[in-house]
């Protein structure tokens, strides 16, 4: 199937004539099937050919007039046409930034979100005949990240009235999209069977991996806000753009803001209310990523994006900031020594085995997608530099 998938899409790109003159339903079976093909070269982490069969289905979709299927004149028919296209027009929307933001610019835009005309509404629900709840989340979900993701003009000076902004979009967002998981969970477990319906599936996929991605986005958020260029080593999901050098940190060392810009500091005063909502973000990817126990709900979260894998990379990093603040808090200095108050060490045991859970779940889901093992190896090294816990995770610091 990934063969004659691969094959029909190559066709496409080596074969540009065949497009001239196509019907709507033929557009939008080459765009969907381009979709899934760079979800699969991504996944596998072949970052050339997902950028191949995406900007293949960009140039599609703006050839074709997806961007305005709400327009005046374009395919308003009585049709399923146009719900169609709305859908087929997002996911490739939400596609071509999450490749972007997943491989810190690998795979680059294809989409001019400043000058490109978007009329296109929120598509329906699957198995809905009014309602957008869950894929209006989606697609809001997708603009939160593609906003959070972008470095602050001025590092020590953060524009407070964007930053609340766009925290209380998330905050709104979680609040929607766990009501609408919950929601879809009850209603599952009352049913007879146990197992959710196909359409059912689809929105609980659709709400659950959105509040994985609201929460990576909040941890961006005020990284990018507070500690831009604290990056603990980590390259993907955002971290450094391929076009910048990246350096290599010595274990101990962390690679913190500008020496002159105070209220950045780890160590600032200011810094504990930041590092609070950066923890609690943290504390949720990680609870969410045990959705699928049985214990709790009859049915299980599969991993079918790959995009949840940089979710982890990213709580994985808000563990490392903890670990590397107490011990600028408590030190002056890092790493942290054994004077340190024994309390602050047991907290501190407990951040290093949250990041080797989140090494065991990309373990886990590379099976899915081989580039979760690139995320993972991200993180080893990341907590090689501020582990001290020793193999059993009790040891001390030196």
């Amino acid at each position: 199937m990934r063969s004659l998938s691969r094959r029909s899409a190559d066709e496409l790109r080596t074969s540009p004539q065949r497009r001239f003159g196509a019907d709507v339903g033929l557009i939008l079976d080459w765009v969907r099937a381009l979709i899934l093909i760079s979800y699969d070269s991504y996944g596998r982490n072949e970052l050339k050919l997902a950028d191949e069969y995406i900007r293949l289905a960009c140039e599609i979709a703006l050839g074709a007039g997806l961007n305005l299927v709400d327009s005046k004149g374009n395919f308003q028919d009585p049709s399923d046409a146009s719900s169609d296209c709305r859908r087929a027009w997002w996911e490739l929307y939400i596609a071509e930034l999450m490749l972007f933001a997943t491989t810190s610019g690998e795979v680059p835009r294809h989409f001019d979100d400043t000058s490109m005309s978007v009329l296109v509404n929120s598509p329906l629900d699957p198995g809905e005949t009014n309602q957008s709840e869950a894929y209006d989340i989606r697609v809001r979900t997708a603009a939160i990240v593609n906003e959070s993701i972008k470095p602050p003009a001025d590092p020590c000076r953060p524009e407070l009235s964007r930053l609340q902004a766009i925290d209380t979009m998330i905050s709104n967002l979680l609040v929607r999209a766990q009501s609408t998981w919950a929601g879809l969970a009850l209603e599952t477990s009352q049913h007879s069977s146990g197992q959710p319906t196909p359409a059912s599936q689809t929105k609980l996929e659709i709400t659950f991996t959105a509040m994985v991605i609201l929460h990576a986005a909040r941890i961006h958020l005020h990284r990018q806000a507070w500690f831009s260029d604290l990056t603990m080593d980590f390259e993907s999901c955002s971290f450094k753009p391929k076009n910048t050098p990246v350096k290599d940190l010595a274990p101990g060392s962390i690679e913190g803001q500008d020496e002159g810009c105070e209220d950045c500091s780890l160590s600032s005063p200011k810094a504990a209310i930041r590092r609070t909502r950066i923890a609690a973000s943290v504390a949720k990817i990680v609870s969410v990523s045990d959705l699928s126990s049985t214990e709790k709900f009859p049915f299980e979260v599969p991993a079918h994006w790959p995009f949840f894998n940089c979710c982890q990379l990213v709580a994985a990093f808000g563990y490392v900031v903890a670990v590397a603040a107490s011990g600028a808090e408590e030190n002056g200095s890092f790493p942290m020594s054994t004077s340190a108050p024994t309390a602050a060490i047991w907290k501190l045991r407990a951040a290093l085995s949250n990041i080797r859970f989140a090494e065991a779940t990309l373990t886990r889901y590379s099976v899915y997608w081989p580039i979760a093992e690139v995320y993972r190896e991200e993180v080893r090294r990341c907590r090689n530099a501020v582990d001290f816990s020793g193999p059993t995770g009790l040891g001390s610091p030196p």
